[in-house]
C-alpha cells in the first residue's frame, strides 16, 4: 500500500540524478494536499498517510546514497551523521539503518553538534566564510557551474 501509493505520485525529481536539491517548492503545502485529499476520502488512515510521508523520506535518503559510486563506497568509510527535527522521530531513523545497512548511521548530539542548532551552526559558517573569502560550496555537489563566494552583506543606514 505504501509503496504503490509513493510510486503513484510519479514525482520526477526522484528519477533526477544528482546533483539535485529540492524543499517545500516540491515538498511543501501541495505535496501535503495530496495525503489530506486521501485521508478526506478514506483512501488512506492518518496513520498511514504518516507511516508513508517517514517511509517515503527514508527511501529517499536510500536512493541519494545509491547514486554514490559502488567503487566509492567499498573503499572509504560512509556515514550519515542526521541532524534536525527529523532526528527526533526514531522510526524514520531506524528506517534509514534498515535501508542502509553498511553505513554508519547517528546523530550529530553523539559527537557534540547539537541537532537542533545545526541551522544556525550552518548560516554562522556561511557568514564567516563569507567574511574570509573562502569558497565553501562545492559545484559537482550542488551543480553549480563554477565556484564562488557565497553571500552578500548588507548595511543598515
Amino acid at each position: 500500500m505504501i509503496i504503490s501509493f509513493l510510486n503513484s505520485l510519479k514525482i520526477k525529481f526522484l528519477k533526477q540524478k544528482p546533483p539535485k536539491s529540492t524543499g517545500r517548492e516540491l515538498f511543501g503545502e501541495s505535496f501535503l494536499k495530496i495525503f489530506r485529499e486521501k485521508i478526506a476520502s478514506n483512501l488512506l488512515s492518518a496513520n498511514d498517510a504518516i507511516a508513508t510521508a517517514t517511509e517515503f523520506t527514508a527511501q529517499t535518503i536510500s536512493d541519494a546514497v545509491q547514486f554514490l559510486p559502488a567503487e566509492k563506497l567499498k573503499s572509504h568509510p560512509t556515514e550519515i551523521i542526521a541532524s534536525g527535527g527529523g532526528v527526533k522521530n526514531r522510526f524514520l531513523c531506524e528506517r534509514i539503518q534498515s535501508l542502509l545497512p553498511r553505513i554508519s548511521f547517528m546523530i550529530s548530539d553523539e559527537i557534540g553538534i547539537p541537532s537542533q542548532a545545526k541551522e544556525a551552526l550552518a548560516f554562522a559558517w556561511f557568514a564567516k566564510a563569507f567574511l574570509d573569502d573562502e569558497y565553501i560550496h562545492l559545484p559537482k555537489t550542488t551543480g553549480a557551474k563554477r565556484r564562488i563566494i557565497l553571500g552578500s552583506l548588507s548595511k543598515g543606514k
